[in-house]
């Protein structure tokens, strides 16, 4: 990038009318999804020019996925040296986006809108692509040190860390925040041969969405050093 062209997309107003015109979409996708999404809708809740909102984002579908990006966290997943615990704390934190955060409210008119649309389809695989992107490098990394049996399938552990999650919100409507994480973890790392750690009891805490039930136990790994 030019110094120009960097110094444009630096400037205070172009990052604020960035901004309104994500914060307007995200608004609007959670009112009328993306059936009813429109860039002439965006403006006139933004207060952007149509214009404007063209300059930066190719169509409205495009659009609509980087205005949820724009309100999920970085996925959560420092390596540590202890792959068990890096995974539980990645999941923990889907477990806890999925049952509270915003974009999990957007996200099913998107998955609806991939299955009848191959442009929706294709924006939907690299939103995917990009959100496990760190789980995957971790489950290789955790291939290169051992951690993991040499022929592990990362891309199938992957679907099967992260697909009964979303089940479980967005099918069963199961309370997410009551799941067992841990315990879920850990059954599919003995699965693929690597140890887990002892267990203690404690109590999970509840969803807060529209899936709550009542809080049920589940289990956490004991932290070494503490008995």
């Amino acid at each position: 990038m030019d110094t120009g062209m960097k110094a444009k997309c630096d400037d205070p107003r172009v990052l604020r009318s960035k901004a309104a015109v994500l914060s307007a979409t995200v608004q609007l996708l959670r009112e009328v999804g993306l059936g009813g999404l429109t860039i002439e809708g965006i403006a006139a809740r933004s207060g952007v020019a149509k214009t404007t909102i063209y300059r930066h984002w190719a169509d409205r579908d495009q659009l609509a996925f980087e205005s949820i990006e724009s309100i999920m966290d970085a996925p959560l997943l420092v390596p540590t040296g202890d792959l068990g615990d890096d995974l539980r704390t990645a999941m923990a934190a889907l477990v806890e986006g999925l049952a509270s955060a915003s974009w999990a409210e957007v996200l099913p008119t998107m998955i609806d809108a991939a299955e009848r649309d191959v442009h929706v389809l294709a924006l939907a695989r690299e939103f995917a692509a990009r959100r496990r992107a760190g789980l995957e490098r971790r489950l290789e990394s955790a291939l290169d040190t051992a951690e993991l049996p040499a022929g592990t399938d990362v891309e199938l552990l992957v679907s099967q860390l992260v697909g009964p999650l979303f089940y479980r919100r967005f099918v069963s409507r199961q309370a997410i925040g009551a799941m067992d994480v841990v315990g879920h973890v850990d059954i599919l790392l003995r699965g693929v041969g690597h140890p887990a750690p002892p267990m203690a009891p404690v109590t999970a805490a509840p969803c807060d969405g529209p899936t709550a039930h009542r809080p049920v136990t589940g289990r956490v790994a004991s932290a070494p050093g503490s008995g």
